[in-house]
């Protein structure tokens, strides 16, 4: 684990690196305020891509990083403290892999600082306001009631599922026991509220970018669209490859965890050849 000060926000972000010679480096972006190794560690150490170079983010408000209570959690920011990571690391070029949230903010650390990034691996990452399913409902709340009443009941369910022998639930439960509930809703919240170009900055990325979906996602939705599940023609249109992992719902490394690893590489072959 290594630390990054950050002076605006008088906060540590920390991340993890796992020492490889393969080239490009690959950055993985986890989703909502969570923290890497439950979501991305088993990824990195896929057989396609445990022999890169590879940088596991903690968000400021999860895992090992710090919450400062000044941090917007906008995804710019976000962004912002990523590409201080990369800076310290002295990397250029790299490949991002951003599930949900953390395609959203691999997008916006494109534009913002093109030199860091080869190309972008989304997967179900909202590329327009109005939220996916679950930060749609936290955003529903105040901040206030959402993090000392619906949070904290919530948190205590998924506990007691898992005690009853839920995998999924007892995951869940520690995964946001080690995420700040304020940074959760804060995030939720701006990911809702997105600008309204979003979607224009993903068709004007200076760098090749692809977008994973889950099959089971896409029968769910049963053809209708959100904003973390574009359309399929019109993201070819623009130029944007496109991967559908079979068995698979929005938490694919947890629901068939080899088919996005293989997603992931073809999306990367892909982008190449752009």
């Amino acid at each position: 684990m290594k630390s990054v000060y950050l002076a605006e926000w008088d906060a540590f972000i920390r991340y993890h690196v796992l020492s490889n010679d393969e080239q490009p480096t690959y950055v993985y972006l986890p989703g909502l305020i969570c923290p890497s190794i439950p979501l991305m560690l088993q990824l990195a150490l896929q057989p396609d891509h445990r022999n890169h170079h590879a940088i596991l983010v903690d968000y400021l408000g999860c895992g090992f990083s710090e919450s400062p209570e000044t941090f917007s959690h906008s995804m710019q920011d976000h962004a912002r403290t990523v590409a201080a990571i990369l800076d310290a690391e002295n990397v250029t070029n790299a490949v991002i892999i951003g599930h949900s949230m953390g395609g959203t903010v691999a997008l916006f650390l494109a534009h913002q600082r093109p030199d860091l990034v080869s190309q972008i691996v989304m997967a179900e990452s909202n590329i327009e306001a109005g939220g996916g399913k679950g930060t749609r409902y936290i955003a529903s709340f105040s901040e206030e009631t959402y993090c000392t009443d619906i949070f904290p009941t919530e948190h205590e369910t998924l506990r007691l599922s898992g005690q009853q022998g839920n995998e999924m639930a007892a995951w869940l439960h520690g995964v946001r026991e080690v995420s700040d509930v304020k940074a959760v809703y804060r995030a939720s919240k701006t990911l809702v509220e997105l600008p309204d170009n979003t979607r224009q900055l993903l068709y004007d990325l200076p760098v090749p970018c692809a977008f994973i979906y889950g099959q089971l996602t896409l029968e769910e939705l049963n053809g209708a669209t959100m904003p973390d599940v574009p359309d399929l023609e019109d993201m070819a249109k623009h130029g944007i490859h496109t991967h559908i992992i079979p068995d698979s719902g929005h938490i694919m490394m947890i629901d068939n965890l080899g088919g996005y690893a293989e997603a992931i590489r073809e999306c990367v072959i892909a982008n190449n050849q752009r």
